[in-house]
């Protein structure tokens, strides 16, 4: 908000007035800091109950996500989600897709968890497809086009944690999570993704070990840093973003620069084999600001 507290316009609720679907997709909770900066009006993240509440004031096509809780266990004692309901919306708990209108004619909230899901390295597995399903499900929402935000939520959760085993079990399930997006854009051709993160967090760098193709991760502080954040585009309209004027590479599945750069199509990189390749990160341009 700014400093006369009157509320700021969400990209949510710009795009829904301008005909768009929109929808999000993340591994933490409703009402935790990233969705709710794309959905509430609150002086503080703290105030969860009151981010829930939020969500009957903006209109949006699908959320997928931890934080049911919110909705119906609350101090207050008022249950958000037969609200939800009587706006026309389907409300399900799981992973699964089934019972959800993915034809389009209504939306939806899909509750991963009570709370907070849990983490890729305990058994959580749905970002990835539900990239795909709510792709597919925001194209039929609207002719005009269709906005999402998929968020890997538990990065910086390991990175505050200083905990290397569940930061790669959580870019490994995020890289996953992005191929998915690739490869509906590229079937697509109309859908422009950007991947970047909000901040960077825990200074990690990576300490070589007496191998050369192994490295120890090392971890310089437990909160954010002022690190630059790098931005990766694919898509239409994706060489709009500003470039730096360093040599644009492309980093291979062992983590060095690759001899022979992907194609560039206008201004955004591309790869042919997006549908079956392994390795996310061939696919982009990097532009750093």
């Amino acid at each position: 908000m700014p400093p006369q507290y009157e509320p700021c316009r969400t990209i949510l609720e710009e795009l829904d007035a301008r005909g768009w679907a929109t929808g999000m997709v993340v591994s933490c909770s409703a009402s935790h800091a990233t969705p709710a900066s794309f959905i509430a009006h609150q002086d503080l993240r703290a105030f969860t109950e009151a981010i829930a509440e939020d969500y009957l004031h903006t209109s949006f096509d699908c959320f997928v996500g931890g934080g049911r809780g919110y909705f119906e266990d609350r101090p207050d004692k008022k249950n958000l989600l037969d609200s939800m309901r009587l706006r026309g919306y389907n409300i399900q708990s799981g992973t699964g897709f089934n019972r959800l209108p993915m034809d389009g004619s209504a939306p939806f909230m899909l509750f991963t968890a009570e709370r907070e899901p849990e983490s890729a390295s305990s058994g959580r597995r749905y970002l990835p497809n539900a990239t795909t399903k709510v792709c597919e499900y925001l194209q039929k929402r609207s002719p005009k086009g269709f906005f999402l935000l998929v968020e890997g939520s538990q990065i910086d959760w390991a990175l505050h944690a200083n905990d290397g085993d569940w930061l790669k079990t959580e870019m490994l399930d995020f890289d996953a999570t992005v191929s998915a997006a690739l490869r509906f854009a590229e079937t697509n051709g109309e859908t422009l993704v950007i991947v970047t993160g909000d901040h960077e967090c825990g200074g990690l760098g990576l300490n070589r070990t007496s191998s050369t193709r192994n490295f120890d991760p090392a971890f310089s502080a437990r909160l954010h840093s002022a690190a630059m954040v790098p931005v990766f585009a694919f898509g239409p309209q994706a060489g709009l973003f500003p470039v730096s004027t360093k040599t644009p590479i492309s980093i291979s599945k062992c983590g060095t620069p690759s001899a022979k750069p992907p194609e560039v199509r206008n201004g955004a990189t591309t790869r042919r084999d997006i549908p079956n390749a392994q390795n996310t990160p061939d696919f982009f341009q990097k532009r750093l600001f």
